[in-house]
């Protein structure tokens, strides 16, 4: 049985894609599912995005698949298996747009515990890898920076 990459995304009702374009692009050139949450990640809508999430480990449960987390969905990380799962990030606006309770939530939720669990973490630049180990300082032994393959237009 061949491995597949599960390509996990934020929700459709996103007005912007531009890191799903990214992946859709390389996914043409890997065996691929994609996977879009169904909610917003909001309060609610990341509660429910973790049970679906669930449902996804147990629907892929017996295929050979390495998760990969693509961006706004940091969170999922907690719930998927650290040696099956990749997670990229993008940049760490959540936490520096945001203040006081917010900003704490998405500090831990998005970034502090997913990236104590992740084995396997991917950015796009060397500001966000300094980023992510000012965050967790183990970070940097374990996050590779791979810039976005797209070119200028």
């Amino acid at each position: 049985m061949s491995t597949k990459v599960c390509y996990l995304f934020r929700s459709k009702k996103h007005k912007e894609f531009s890191i799903e374009k990214v992946f859709f692009q390389i996914s043409q050139n890997v065996n691929s599912l994609h996977e879009f949450m169904p909610y917003r990640s909001n309060l609610k809508g990341t509660v429910l995005n973790i049970f679906f999430t669930i449902y996804l480990r147990f629907k892929y449960r017996n295929d050979n698949i390495i998760f990969h987390i693509t961006g706004d969905v940091y969170y999922l990380m907690l719930i998927l298996p650290s040696k099956n799962t990749v997670i990229t990030f993008h940049d760490c606006g959540i936490i520096l747009n945001n203040e006081g309770i917010k900003r704490k939530v998405f500090f831990y939720l998005w970034y502090k515990l997913p990236l104590r669990k992740a084995l396997y973490i991917t950015t796009i630049s060397e500001l966000v890898f300094r980023q992510l180990c000012r965050i967790h300082k183990e970070a940097r032994n374990k996050t590779h920076i791979i810039y976005n393959p797209l070119s200028y237009v």
